[in-house]
């Protein structure tokens, strides 16, 4: 299984808490093309979104860890 981890950006603790918020709302309601929502790590203050990639393509998952929001993680 291949997940991509998302770590919010660093912002204040209060505006970081509502982007957490408003992300798990957005993706609980919607399906993504190469991503299927597993779920979420709030332990020792930090916060996580856990997703499963469903890319095959190596040059996908390339262009995906480009883009900073998400690291893509084996397992």
């Amino acid at each position: 299984m291949v997940v991509a981890v998302k770590r919010p950006a660093k912002k204040s603790r209060h505006q970081e808490n509502i982007d957490y918020v408003k992300e798990l709302q957005r993706f609980s309601l919607i399906n993504h093309a190469d991503l299927d929502w597993i779920g979420y790590c709030t332990k020792g203050g930090n916060k996580f979104l856990v997703y499963e990639s469903t890319m095959l393509d190596q040059s996908e998952v390339h262009h995906f860890k480009e883009s900073g929001d998400y690291e893509i993680v084996s397992l």
